[in-house]
């Protein structure tokens, strides 16, 4: 039953004064209909037969008229029991207006009212009801259950429509093309009740007569239309409101008054009405007290209004609403608020109302003096004060230029932080954010609003199903992956959803361990070879789900120290332990759920018996906290209301649906906007422009006004009323100017625009959309000439650039911010609208990084900055590290410090050639084999095992690529007489030595295990091409190994692939042969050890290849440079130096020091040695 509060409430505030109507005539033809002014309240019967007319209440804000509404509802109603019945465009009018009404109802002049036993509803709910429908009843004729009834009627076949999908085609979407038919349908009814008034009747015709009073037919390609329609009409069994409207007139008529409704009700807050709505609202106005209540921005405009139409359907082409308009704006804005004027123009028993704006006493502004021009459809011409000078335009209207979607946000952030520091009254619940593309700004609001010294509290209202709630987005991306290839991108990214991490227990270090396998184990798409066989063959598996488990799992069970082939043609992974048992397991339980989704959602099935499994696939791989249930309970009552809705005529809807129209009927819902704001929040309000259309605000900004938010999508070819568009018709086009109206209308005291005034990535200036361009031609003609020059770009004294096409005046509000919030410019002292003075910027943060900038001095060479250091003990490797590469043990060893790496991204494709750092690996992995007594009898096995990793191309072409590297190895392995029967011996020679150095008279201990030694000569083979490197680590073994026992006739050979053509290098290293053998190795490691310890203070001026050649020709090339800062260590230290900075005088000649010191000591104990012809230091060979 309904609460009577809200009458009791009425009744409190019962004496409250009134708001005085100012009657007009609304044309200068129709009859006089004023409202006769009354200071008290009759109650409701007496005034009940004076107030039976259609009251049009309209002015051009919206507080105006809800005094009006609250002093209506002041007077209770005959039925104490008996809601008011409101009926408001949107849900966002709805939260707003139940507010303020609750804060004057009942008010005893606190605010402290009661708003309660109030219907609000939706125009369409209020037209069912007027047709006789309880306002909690089902409407067959509702779009979501027409849409199943226009389903159910393409299924059977009997009409033809064009470009409709093939029924047996898997991904036919069919639902998709009922839901825009019957968008179709719905708009028709609501819009245009008099065509399908006229398809009931057997015509084909559009909806209007022409000028003989005969039916407009119809295109022949769109006959198509009535007969589904009429179709449609049979199986759903009732009929329609259109079919009802002349029934409701013609009980009307005969007295008889709709149960359904209250005997008054309102529509409020609307800023256009289509003749059909209108139709029923004057039909009900003969038996009840009707209010409409109509935001229009300029009353004169209205009585200047030329048409007067009487709410007749008049072809918009024989209609100019517009034509009588002087102001420019309201021209190009407001026709559809003009058509209303039109249509209402001569209906009959109407009384009109015009409710003014309060008069505040406020101080002019360039703002309120546009919206007093356009109130007063007067053409711009700066008649009214400004609040500045005319030189210095104030704040009140703000049009910033910027780069990109966070530029946009940071700067609107900033011109707020203005606001607030300057008026300590505002607060963030008075600002109002409205984004034309709300899904573009809304990840990025909330964290940058938070930054910065000066945070603004923000909340993103009016967000869709999908992205509010986590359950329904894990949802919609469970159907993508397993509708897709299940990319291993795909399943990690479901892995980090919080639903699913909830359901299975996945933890952080679970998902960065299933990432490394995804790389080790090659793991690129599919869930198992039934899902690939969709694309490719059936027995190409590797790199499926299923596989990569097979090896995980099979790698528990049984050890892999190399490659090999296990139970069931599977090669086992090796590295897996017992912690990682867990991880495992929770990987196979993800699978193996996602395999059954995946079978249950690969047919067919009616949508009842979708409902079951989407339920199933939620309880399978979805949970939430306990404070969370809320967000499963949502998505599960959603999914139930599917049920409801595909009845049609009281029987299940029985089409059977592919996952496709499953996806998009989901998509549907969970893209839908609920047009809910949350008023109490505390914060600025970001929403899209439809829910907050015409709510007033202190500060009203419009974030991202770009063109291509802006851009409507066009008529749709089908649509009836696109080809022939009446007057009071939706018009995309028009409707989006309309918004921009209402939000200039809407701004109390700051309206503040941004828009992309460069493009981000040239720096480009990009012209500003035509809207704003006429906002800035109204703006120059609103105001001075001699305040019209454009303020010149922060931090600048430059002009500001033209964005319009009049001249320099159209851009006097107009500010051009730098692309980067860390530019300097943002924190100069800068002329700021209002004659204020101050740096723009609030970051702290980017201002450090602005000053940082400033005081960066051109690049020095590195000096030591660090203690010596000396270490107890050293190795060979650390040793070779430093003379070839010094920056890698500065930065490693002393520092402790990595540098950054872009992350590695997830190839999601199988491999179709094999990668450079691949054959590295497959080279060095085989050459590892041959080194083996045994290898002749493993190798067979190794390349069965490739071929089951999933790291190669498939079938023939891994073959190709393992045969390429296995005569690689060979040529490797032949380069030198007996070398494969010298790679085969395992000897060893341990080293422990003390050497000496300058840094460290006293010596460090050099311990170390040098390998791969036979008899007397050490054996390097490297698959990899010749870099110096190779030969400096071969040259201090060799020196340890002479040194440690110089009895010996030690050598060494060093091995490495070809840059060109098949020969490998090979370089043989003999020591000096003579009595200073054993000094020139001891002297060489010395040396070594000096430059390590050096390079633990500071960064050395030696380069693996550069310092060679300074030493050999005493001349360096650019490019052998460039390819020793192919290092990423090297390159850090001394990519900003060009090769005259390091061997300039400036560098003390530190280069040819360090060079002579290493390369003098290696020919002194290597006078004969022959280096390689060529070197190579790629990235990928320095990653290897």
């Amino acid at each position: 039953m309904s609460h009577p509060c809200g009458q009791m409430a009425a009744r409190v505030g019962g004496d409250r004064t009134p708001v005085h109507s100012t009657p007009i005539h609304p044309t200068h033809d129709s009859p006089d209909t004023r409202l006769t002014r009354h200071s008290t309240h009759p109650t409701h019967d007496e005034t009940a037969e004076a107030a039976l007319a259609l009251h049009i209440h309209h002015g051009p804000h919206l507080q105006a008229l809800t005094e009006s509404l609250s002093t209506l509802l002041a007077v209770p109603l005959p039925d104490p029991f008996a809601p008011e019945v409101i009926a408001v465009p949107t849900a966002g009018m709805r939260d707003w207006l139940q507010q303020q009404l609750s804060l004057r109802l009942g008010a005893a002049g606190r605010s402290d009212g009661v708003a309660a036993n109030i219907e609000m509803v939706f125009p369409g709910r209020f037209v069912r009801s007027a047709l006789g429908q309880p306002l909690s009843s089902d409407d067959p004729w509702d779009i979501d259950h027409l849409t199943w009834a226009v389903l159910q009627t393409l299924e059977s076949n009997s009409v033809a429509v064009p470009g409709r999908p093939e029924v047996t085609s898997p991904s036919s979407a069919r639902y998709t093309t009922a839901r825009r038919i019957a968008d179709l349908f719905d708009g028709y009814a609501n819009n245009r009740p008099q065509l399908l008034q006229q398809w009931v009747l057997g015509h084909n015709g559009d909806g209007t007569l022409d000028d003989n009073g005969a039916v407009v037919p119809l295109p022949a390609d769109q006959h198509w239309q009535p007969e589904l329609w009429r179709q449609v009409r049979a199986l759903i069994g009732t009929p329609s409101s259109a079919e009802l409207l002349p029934g409701l007139l013609a009980a009307l008529a005969q007295g008889n008054r709709p149960t359904a409704l209250p005997a008054r009700v309102a529509v409020f807050g609307i800023s256009a009405v289509a003749p059909g709505q209108l139709s029923v609202l004057t039909a009900l106005a003969t038996a009840l007290e009707v209010h409409l209540y109509v935001l229009h921005p300029s009353v004169v405009a209205w009585k200047n209004c030329r048409q007067q139409l009487g709410g007749r359907l008049v072809p918009r082409a024989s209609c100019n609403a517009t034509a009588a308009v002087r102001h420019p704006l309201l021209r190009s804005w407001a026709r559809p608020s003009m058509e209303v004027a039109a249509l209402l123009g001569d209906v009959p028993n109407v009384q009109f109302h015009h409710h003014p704006a309060p008069d505040n006493p406020t101080t002019p502004s360039l703002l309120r003096q546009i919206q007093a021009d356009l109130t007063a459809d007067h053409p711009p011409d700066g008649s009214f004060p400004l609040s500045a000078p005319p030189q210095q335009p104030d704040d009140s209207l703000q049009v910033h230029a910027c780069h990109g979607t966070t530029r946009q946000l940071e700067v609107l952030r900033d011109a707020l932080g203005h606001l607030f520091a300057a008026d300590p009254t505002l607060t963030p619940h008075q600002v109002v954010v409205v984004c034309p593309d709300l899904a573009r700004f809304a990840p990025l609001v909330a964290s940058v609003f938070q930054r910065g010294d000066f945070p603004v509290p923000v909340q993103v209202s009016d967000l869709s199903l999908g992205a509010d709630n986590p359950v329904g987005a894990a949802v919609s991306a469970i159907l993508t992956v397993t509708a897709g290839r299940c990319t291993a991108s795909d399943l990690l990214g479901l892995c980090a959803l919080a639903p699913v991490r909830q359901r299975l227990g996945i933890t952080n270090d679970d998902i960065t361990l299933i990432d490394q396998w995804i790389t080790d184990l090659g793991t690129s798409w599919g869930l198992d070879s039934d899902q690939r066989s969709e694309w490719l063959p059936p027995h190409i598996t590797e790199g499926t789900w299923a596989s990569t488990l097979d090896r995980l799992l099979l790698g528990a069970a049984m050890p892999a120290p190399n490659p090999r082939v296990g139970p069931g043609e599977v090669a086992p992974f090796d590295d897996i332990d017992a912690s990682s048992l867990r991880t495992a397991g929770l990987l196979a339980e993800l699978v193996a759920r996602l395999r059954l989704t995946r079978s249950a959602t690969s047919v067919s099935h009616n949508i009842h018996d979708w409902a079951d499994i989407l339920t199933g696939i939620i309880g399978s791989l979805c949970a939430t906290e306990p404070t969370d249930a809320w967000q499963l309970a949502q998505v599960l009552e959603n999914i139930g209301a599917l049920r409801q809705q595909s009845l049609v005529g009281g029987t299940p809807c029985d089409v059977a649906l592919t996952l496709t129209d499953i996806r998009a009927m989901l998509g549907g819902l969970l893209g839908a906007q609920t047009g809910r704001l949350n008023l109490r929040s505390g914060s600025v309000t970001v929403t899209a422009m439809v829910p907050v259309r015409n709510l007033p605000a202190r500060v009203v900004c419009v974030l991202g006004l770009d063109e291509a938010s802006l851009r409507s999508g066009g008529t749709d070819g089908d649509d009836v009323l696109g080809a022939r568009p009446c007057v009071g018709e939706r018009d995309q086009r028009s409707e989006g100017r309309h918004l921009l109206l209402d939000a200039l209308m809407a701004a109390g005291e700051h309206l503040i625009i941004t828009f992309d005034g460069s493009d981000i990535t040239t720096n480009r200036l990009l012209p500003a959309p035509v809207q704003l361009a006429e906002l800035f031609d109204i703006v120059a003609a609103s105001i001075a000439p001699s305040a019209t020059t454009a303020p010149a770009p922060l931090g600048s004294a430059a002009p500001g650039s033209v964005v319009s096409s009049t001249g320099p005046r159209d851009v006097a509000v107009l500010r051009r911010h730098p692309r980067q919030a860390y530019d300097e410019r943002n924190f100069s002292l800068t002329q700021l609208p209002g004659d204020h003075v101050a740096p723009f910027g609030f970051d702290g943060r980017m201002l450090a990084a602005a000053m940082d900038r400033r005081s960066a001095q051109p690049a020095e060479i590195p000096v030591a900055s660090l203690a010596p250091l000396i270490p107890a003990t050293v190795t060979l490797a650390q040793l070779s590290v430093s003379c070839s590469h010094p920056a890698r043990t500065y930065l490693l060893d002393r520092l402790d410090a990595r540098l950054p790496r872009e992350p590695d991204e997830i190839d999601d494709e199988i491999p179709l050639a094999v990668s450079s750092l691949e054959i590295w690996r497959l080279g060095t992995a085989l050459l590892e084999l041959h080194r083996s007594p045994s290898a002749h009898g493993s190798i067979g096995q190794w390349r069965a095992a490739q071929h089951l990793l999933g790291g190669l191309p498939p079938r023939a072409l891994a073959t190709a690529a393992l045969d390429e590297v296995e005569g690689d190895v060979a040529r490797l392995l032949d380069a030198a007489p007996n070398l494969r029967l010298l790679a085969t011996h395992h000897d060893s020679q341990h080293i422990d030595l003390r050497i000496s150095a300058p840094a460290a008279p006293g010596g460090v201990r050099l311990i170390d295990l040098i390998t791969h030694v036979s008899g007397d000569t050490l054996v390097c083979i490297e698959f990899k091409r010749p870099a110096p490197r190779y030969e400096i680590a071969a040259a201090l073994a060799l020196a340890s190994a002479v040194v440690t026992d110089p009895s010996r006739g030690w050598h060494a050979l060093v091995v490495t692939r070809a840059t060109s053509g098949s020969k490998p290098t090979l370089v043989h290293l003999q020591p000096i042969d003579s009595p200073d053998r054993v000094l020139a190795a001891r002297h060489l490691l010395s040396v070594a050890l000096e430059i390590h310890l050096q390079a633990l203070c500071q960064p050395l001026p030696l380069f693996e290849c550069s310092s060679r050649d300074l030493y050999d020709t005493r001349h360096v090339t650019d490019d052998t440079l460039q390819r020793d800062l192919g290092d990423a260590s090297t390159r850090f230290f001394w990519g900003q130096h060009t090769l005259d900075d390091i061997l300039a005088p400036g560098g003390d000649g530190r280069a040819e020091q360090f060079a002579d010191l290493l390369w003098g000591a290696f020919r002194r104990f290597l006078p004969s040695s022959q280096s390689g012809s060529d070197t190579d230091t790629d990235d990928d060979q320095d990653a290897a």
